[in-house]
Order: C-alpha cells, then structure tokens, then sequence
C-alpha cells in the first residue's frame, strides 16, 4: 500500500470508528425504552465494532515491522477472540432470544483477549531497551497493582467467592476477570519502562487498555450486584476501549489531527506524560487505600496488600530523597565548577590582557634602549601634527646624533656601543617633561617631540641635554667613555603641516651642527622668512 493509500485508510478509519462510537450511544439513548429493539441495536453495534478494530489490527500487521508487527500479531488473536465472543452474545441474545448465562462460551472468548494482550505487551517490553530509572518504575508499578489488586478482592473477588449460586466454574471465571485486568494494567505499566522509540503511539495503546480495564472491573461489580444491563452506558465504552487501542498502530498524519503549534511544542507523545507513573500512581494508590480501608470488609488479604503498598510507597519515598540529595550534590558541584571555571576564565583573560599590553609596549619600544621606535614615532607625529594643524598649536622637533659614534663601536667592539646607547638614551629622558616624547630613530639618532614648544625654547631643551651629556662619564669595565651630541632644531609651521617636511627641517638642522665642528644645536631657519 502507498504512502497516500495508507493516509487515507487512517482518515477513514479514524472517521469512521469515532461516529460509529458517537451513532452508538445516540441510537442507545433514542432506543433506550424499546426493550428488544435496545438489545438488537446494542450487541449488533458491539459486533460491527469490534469487527471494524480487528480489520484495523490486520492493517497495522501489514504496515508495522520488526518486532511491533508481533506485537500485533497477538493483537490479533486477542481481537478476534474478543469478536468472537461479542458474535456468541450477539446469537444467543438475538438470533436464539435466550439470556446468555454465566458462565458461557462466551466468556471463555472475552477472557482470551486481556490473556494475549498481556502476551504482547511483555514481548514488547522484553525485546525494547529500558529507562535508566527501571527500579523506580518497578516500585511505582508494585504499588499500582498491589493497590488494585486489594481493590478487586474487595469488590469483585471476594463477593464472588462468597455468592451461593455460582458453580465452581463460574467463581474461577469471576475471579480471572479482575485477574485479566489486572494483567492488562501490569503490561500497561511495563511499558512506562520502554526507551525505545516505536511506530506506537503509546499513550493512546495505553489509554485504550486502562479504559477497557476500568469497563471490565464496572461490568464485574455490577454483575455481582445484579444492577447491569445490555444497552446500558458500559456497552460503547468498550467499543471505544477496542479502537483507541487500535488507533495506536496507524500511522497519524498529525498536521490533519491537531494543530501544528501543538505537534512543534509536545510532538506525540509529550514528554511530560513520560513522568505520569512517579505522579499518579503514588497518589491514586493512596486514594484507593482510603476507600478500601473504609470498606466493611477487613480480610487478611486487604491488610496484607495495604501492608505492602505502604512498604512500597516508603521505598519509593526513600528513592526520591535519595534522588533529590544526590540531585542536589550534583547541583552543587556544578555550580562550583562553574565559579572555578568563571574564576580561570577571568585570570584567563587578564592574562591575555597583560600579553596584550606587553606585545603592544613591545611592537612600539625599541628593543635596546626601552625609547619608542620608529614606527610608533611616525604614528605620533603624524597624529600630533594634524591635532596642530586643526587647532594651530605649535610643537618642535630635537634630532639628536651622537657624535663620532662609529669610532666607539669600531674602538671598544659592540657590546660597549650598546651600553653607551642605552645609557645615552637614559640620559636625554632625563632631561624632557613626561609629555615630551623621546624615542630611537635608527642606529646612533634620537628623535624628541616637544608639543607646544616654539623653536627659540627648542633650542634651550636641546642646549641643556647636550651640554649635560658633554659633561657625564659613561663607566664601563675597562674604560670610561665620554660622548657629544650633534642637534638640529626644527619647528613645526602652520602653513607647512606635513610631518615629513618637519623631519626634513630637523635633519637638515642636525647636517648644519655637524658641519659647523659637532658638538652643538642647530636651529632650522625658513629661508623663505629672509
């Protein structure tokens, strides 16, 4: 069958079945006072559902596989023996007009059906992968069917061991009716253990087994009461139990059943129905040991589930303080990871920070003498020189030669050349403002920016370090070694703002004082004012 084929089967079964339910109990109603006309339209509406929810368990075998196509191959048998057994009511009531006795063929039918579904609910459970949680689950499903169990013996069991006018047979069937359900429930249950994830949609497969659980324990307390009759509101609850079941199989487009918001936000089967046994089952157990505990009858058998529902329920409780410390703890430590990691990540980043600000200093100091090299002087001035251009202020540049330098490097060897720099160096940042800049332009040359300094008081700053520095000792092991500087002083002008034109006015300064005998300051003159 192809994919469209297949849809629509599923639109019209599921159309199909749901009025059929809908037509059931409207016809039930309408027919109510109509006596055999009731009985008629009540066991064939019986018949000609159950019929329809065994084609639809054929349909789920032909379109499931693995191990759900045997799961519903046990479906099968339990579904037609369920049909068979609504076909022998429907004959003996009807066709032969005789009351249907207990017990019947009848009932040996209806009771094949919780028998293999139970079959196919544990083969499904055996060949899934189960939850993490397994022992809690298996806690919570010892106290349901305790629980229930208590609650069948007092209501449908033991009044029907107690009733003179059965037979034998009819006490042992009365008894494996609740046992049947019971059965049903357990599977239930042991399905809340599957991780696996199937085709089934498991709260409707779920649903439709408790529903027809609960209309079977009904029918029983009735029975036993003597209050049922056909065509009563019991009857289509079963017809509806068999196809929800069913529905489970098929394969729902939900885009065409509920909404898509709803499909995108829960899917199928919403994760919150994954938790239904830790809530419902502690608190249905306790609910319905308060009703039997109520009840007149207080057998051995009633205490002794009530006894071990109790035990059950302060395991399960003792479980979830566990669980919750250990939930707790494990909180905990997350958190303090969490602070520790915060804690490395913030040394983490000052760090990077600090190797930051080192690879920064390192990229614009010169690497001998500590003083900014080149590169970063260029940024500088350019920067500085176009601050002045916008705002007129004037600034003055010192280029600085050490004189007859190469004789120091050729006489004393390298090592003592770069000394005598790095002390040179020190020496001229003595004699400068911490606004004023000095720094290394290559080789024995020194640069020094002067902001806000005309090219008169230029020359004075330039006077005082090569005078100072004429007069100091540079000490070293071996020698003491004196040196000169050669400056040239130039001004930056307003009318001229290009950095490179200020350097060139300082250099021509500085070939001037070297010119002239070394040993002095130049002060660069603008040809152009003379």
């Amino acid at each position: 069958m192809s994919i469209k084929q297949d849809e629509r089967f599923t639109n019209a079964y599921i159309t199909i079945a749901s009025m059929m339910v809908v037509i059931y109990y409207c016809l039930l109603f309408l027919f109510k006072f109509h006596g055999f006309g009731l009985l008629v339209l009540s066991d064939s509406m019986a018949v000609l559902i159950s019929f329809t929810a065994t084609v639809c368990v054929i349909h789920n075998i032909k379109q499931s596989i693995g191990k759900e196509k045997y799961f519903w191959k046990f479906m099968m048998i339990a579904y037609s023996s369920y049909t068979l057994a609504e076909f022998f009511w429907f004959y003996k009531e009807v066709v032969l007009g005789v009351e249907v006795p207990f017990p019947s063929i009848c009932d040996v039918f209806y009771l094949a059906h919780p028998i293999f579904v139970f079959i196919g609910m544990i083969f499904l459970v055996t060949k899934a992968s189960l939850k993490g949680s397994t022992f809690q689950l298996l806690i919570n499903i010892g106290i349901g069917i305790s629980v229930l169990f208590v609650f069948s013996w007092d209501y449908i069991i033991y009044p029907a061991l107690v009733m003179t006018d059965l037979s034998l047979l009819g006490v042992i069937l009365s008894i494996a009716y609740p046992i049947g359900d019971l059965m049903i429930v357990l599977g239930v249950l042991l399905i809340c253990l599957i991780q696996d994830t199937f085709v089934l949609k498991m709260p409707l497969l779920g649903g439709g087994f408790i529903l027809m659980a609960a209309v079977d324990t009904i029918y029983m307390y009735q029975t036993n009461a003597g209050t049922y009759v056909t065509g009563g509101f019991l009857d289509p609850l079963w017809s509806a139990a068999l196809l929800m079941s069913v529905f489970a199989g098929l394969k729902l487009n939900l885009s065409g059943i509920v909404g898509d918001g709803f499909k995108r936000k829960y899917g199928w089967f919403p994760e919150k129905l994954k938790g239904v046994t830790d809530t419902l089952v502690p608190s249905g157990a306790l609910i319905l040991m308060i009703v039997v505990m109520n009840h007149d009858n207080k057998s051995s058998v009633v205490m002794v589930g009530y006894i071990v529902a109790t035990v059950l329920l302060i395991i399960r409780h003792q479980l979830s303080v566990t669980a919750n410390k250990n939930l707790s703890t494990a909180l905990s430590e997350n958190v303090e990871s969490l602070k520790k990691n915060e804690s490395t990540q913030e040394t983490r980043i000052e760090r990077l920070k600090s190797l930051h600000t080192q690879t920064k200093n390192q990229a614009s100091k010169d690497h001998l003498t500590q003083m900014f090299n080149r590169r970063h002087i260029d940024e500088m001035l350019a920067h500085m020189s176009s601050c002045s251009a916008n705002g007129g202020n004037l600034f003055s540049i010192l280029m600085v030669d050490i004189d007859h330098f190469k004789e120091v490097n050729d006489r004393y060897g390298h090592a003592i050349g770069d000394y005598a720099l790095k002390t040179i160096s020190a020496m001229i940042q003595e004699y400068v403002r911490g606004d004023e800049m000095v720094g290394r332009y290559g080789g024995d040359e020194f640069i020094v920016f002067l902001p806000g300094t005309g090219k008169q008081h230029a020359r004075l700053i330039a006077e005082r370090i090569r005078s100072n520095i004429e007069d100091r000792e540079i000490i070293f092991d071996g020698g003491i070694l004196r040196c000169t500087l050669s400056i040239g002083v130039a001004e930056w002008e307003f009318s001229n703002c290009c950095v490179e034109g200020v350097l060139k006015n300082a250099d021509e300064a500085l070939y001037q004082a070297k010119t002239n005998g070394r040993n002095q300051v130049a002060v660069y003159l603008n040809p152009s004012k003379f």
